[in-house]
């Protein structure tokens, strides 16, 4: 009768583990990762990022169709009358794909040169692609069989081509704009090579052909003919140009601060968005405006570059920190995404701001005003960013070229924890700053917070207490552990370590909270009655103070969990690569502490960090004592290296992998126990 009730308990537990997991959405956004390409159809948009995703809503939402190529350079994207083709490049080489199911599946198609393909055209039935430093190669069966066509241009760099009625245009660098009239098999100069020779974009539209250029000593322009190609006039508005496209009577130009537009075939511009984006490239289509930008992925505007929408494509930027004031979400990203903002509890994020460049570790807050600790991308950037009004604008208070991994704020206080330097703390808004370092004898300070008066310092050696307010600092506990995160709750503090979690007990004790089968623990939080802890790819919910946990978060993908916040709408979960998910708070105050533990059965978690270079951790879980096998194998097949090959005892386990010497690219790690078996794909990016 007992096992009867604790079997129906359990059928009620994973019922409502599943109701919870179901209510979890993700947001519209934040996005990441670099986009070079677009290439539009049939009312089918297609991108680019490493891999290949398509939109068919006018680029308001993507889905990956990478299937079957598994390479990470596109070099470019073409839709014709027979299908989408994409040029990747692999270790160096140029390789040639081709899709008649838009995007669906992928084939190779064979091609007499290993040079990376820079564009694409078609004249007709004739289709046409430009060979990095090995010419042009024309097909005449729809892309199944191409020869080449031009004489004249090895060892010229091609960057782009675009067929305009019965001729060629193909950008170069080095040697300008070139124009062919018989397809492809001579080529002449336009216009003077002498003001513009390194060419980085061609487009045409209403009878006007536009350029633009750009080299490695700063110089870049943008320029018109209305004479295809004879004589050319500057429109450079005057700041840095990467791309250009032009649409009807409209010209848009992607700069190194923003999206630019002229009505007047660029006699006058005006920026029309993202002024501390990258622009990379841009598409219309359907009325919608959509560019690629550089690490913040894609962004759409529906009302003619009146607001935009960060539609992705992709997830890739780690969401290090969230933070809210009522439905005002600001989400601290890793990388040059900066700081993403909703204004709607993340239905759409359409705010943007790189933060001068600076990569945001932590956010916190002070009533209405929210403060950034930041890595810096480039010299005399990073340091600690203040907004006083939700996220709108920013401002550096100083700190400036250090790495600052956590904040405190009490009253007029503001302290900042620092990478290498130490405790920073600041009384006047940051208009000064003291280093407050007696005491400590670890200067990597990655956690931070208050308990009345005092202030505990998490290092990358142990905690450190202080009681007046950072001038003295005195060592409380946790020798060699690693503080990843802290969080205070009924005035307790509790903190998180890679392999476990503690609460501060009497007299300086450490209490080690138990979670059976769990590992990589990532940080701590708590929000009214619950603790909230990031294990793995999993977000764990304590009722009780830490004596049993359920898990009410689990990524799809196995991607790591890095930030937790909660308002009084929803609760927010930020992942490594998994974008911004969000539950209803009632959903959450619904689970009661009194139910059973949740237990897990084999199990083999994505690695950490992934991309990787060159050393990442692979962890997996055992209930029962097993031969166990770990073996690394790259994309062919072939094994490279084993990592373990004994018998363990049940527990949960974490082994690292080196990649040495290994080149760039997708491998695989596959565990054996017993019957168990599994695999999952990492990737090395050097």
């Amino acid at each position: 009768m007992k096992s009867t009730k604790l079997f129906l308990l359990l059928i009620a537990f994973l019922i409502n583990l599943l109701s919870i997991n179901a209510q979890w959405e993700k947001t519209f956004g934040p996005f990441g990762w670099t986009v070079y390409h677009f290439a539009a159809g049939n009312s089918t948009l297609f991108s680019d990022g490493g891999i290949i995703f398509r939109s068919t809503d006018n680029g308001m939402s993507w889905q990956n169709k990478s299937e079957g190529i598994w390479y990470w350079d596109v070099s470019a994207l073409f839709v014709s009358n027979y299908g989408v083709f994409a040029g990747v490049v692999e270790n160096g080489n140029g390789l040639l794909f081709y899709s008649e199911d838009n995007g669906e599946s992928w084939t190779q198609i064979s091609l007499n040169t290993t040079k990376g393909i820079s564009g694409f055209a078609q004249i007709n039935s004739d289709l046409y692609l430009a060979a990095d430093r090995d010419g042009v190669f024309k097909s005449t069966d729809g892309g199944i069989t191409w020869n080449k066509v031009s004489a004249n241009l090895q060892n010229i760099t091609l960057t782009s081509l675009i067929a305009v009625d019965e001729s060629l245009f193909l950008g170069t660098l080095g040697n300008g704009l070139l124009k062919s009239i018989n397809g492809g098999e001579t080529w002449e100069s336009c216009g003077s090579t002498g003001y513009f020779n390194w060419i980085s974009s061609v487009s045409f539209a209403n009878n006007v052909l536009y350029v633009t250029c750009a080299d490695w000593n700063g110089a870049s322009g943008a320029y018109r003919s209305n004479d295809m190609g004879t004589s050319f006039s500057d429109i450079n508005p005057g700041i840095y140009v990467w791309t250009i496209h032009s649409e009807g009577n409209k010209v848009y130009i992607g700069t190194d601060n923003g999206i630019y537009r002229s009505s007047n075939q660029g006699i006058t511009w005006e920026i029309i968005g993202l002024a501390d984006a990258g622009v990379n490239s841009i598409v219309t289509l359907n009325g919608n405006i959509i560019i690629g930008t550089r690490d913040m992925g894609i962004h759409t505007s529906r009302d003619d570059g009146v607001t935009w929408i960060n539609t992705g494509y992709s997830d890739w930027s780690a969401v290090k920190s969230v933070s809210a004031v009522n439905n005002n979400i600001i989400v601290g990203c890793d990388g040059q995404l900066g700081a993403s903002v909703s204004r709607d509890n993340g239905s759409t994020f359409t705010e943007y701001h790189s933060l001068n460049q600076s990569y945001i570790n932590t956010l916190v807050k002070k009533d209405n005003e929210i403060f950034a600790g930041t890595t810096p991308y480039l010299p005399n950037r990073g340091g600690v960013f203040h907004s006083s009004d939700l996220g709108a604008t920013w401002n550096n208070i100083g700190i400036i070229n250090k790495d600052i991994l956590s904040l405190a704020v009490k009253d007029n206080y503001l302290f900042a924890g620092s990478i290498y330097d130490g405790v920073y703390r600041t009384t006047n808004n940051g208009s000064t700053w003291n280093q407050l370092n007696n005491g400590l004898n670890s200067l990597w300070i990655s956690a931070l917070a208050f308990i009345d008066n005092n202030l505990y310092a998490g290092t990358n050696s142990g905690v450190y207490l202080s009681s007046d307010f950072g001038l003295n600092w005195n060592f409380i506990g946790m020798e060699y552990e690693w503080i990843k995160s802290f969080c205070v709750k009924d005035d307790v503090l509790y903190t998180c370590v890679e392999d476990g979690l503690y609460k501060l007990a009497p007299q300086n004790n450490w209490n080690k909270i138990e979670i059976p089968d769990h590992s990589y623990f990532q940080f701590i939080y708590s929000f009214d009655d619950f603790l909230f802890v990031g294990a793995s790819n999993q977000l764990l919910l304590s009722a009780d103070n830490g004596a049993t946990w359920k898990s009410i978060f689990q990524s799809s993908n196995d991607i790591f969990i890095n930030s937790i916040f909660a308002n009084n709408d929803f609760v927010y979960c930020g992942t490594w690569g998994d974008g911004l998910w969000k539950v209803p708070l009632d959903v959450i105050t619904e689970v009661k502490g009194d139910e059973p533990e949740i237990r897990f059965d084999f199990n083999l978690a994505q690695n950490y960090p992934n991309p990787f270079n060159p050393i990442t951790s692979i962890g997996y879980t055992i209930p029962s004592s097993e031969f166990v096998t770990l073996k690394i194998y790259d994309i062919l097949g072939n094994e490279v290296t084993t990592l373990v090959n004994e018998v363990k005892a049940p527990g949960v386990y974490k082994v690292q992998f080196n990649a040495g010497n290994l080149s760039s690219g997708m491998y695989i790690y596959k565990v054996q126990a017993g019957n168990f078996h599994q695999e999952k794909k990492m990737i090395l990016l050097r």
